[in-house]
């Protein structure tokens, strides 16, 4: 048996990813400049931009384009944020 059982955590989420475009628009440029930036395919963004962009990765993006993600997302960071916090802590006893 698992303490944590991740299957769980991720359907439990309010939302798996979320959308590239505040990255765009922090970055002031088009899917090329930011795929040259981060070092990916042009073809990678536009599939962030279909697909949304996972919690691991917008943080990588945020700091990209000198950003903290709650300036990105505002509350959808904070949705994932809350529900993260609401796992127990498992302490040593």
């Amino acid at each position: 048996m698992s303490l944590f059982d991740a299957d769980s955590y991720w359907s439990d989420l309010p939302v798996s990813r979320l959308p590239l475009e505040p990255v765009l628009r922090a970055w002031g440029s088009d899917v090329g400049g930011l795929a040259s930036a981060a070092n990916v395919h042009r073809r990678t963004v536009q599939r962030w931009l279909e697909e949304g962009v996972t919690f691991n990765l917008a943080d990588e993006l945020a700091v990209l384009v000198g950003r903290h993600p709650i300036e990105l997302w505002g509350g959808l960071w904070l949705e994932a944020t809350q529900h993260e916090e609401s796992w127990p802590t498992i302490t040593n006893r």
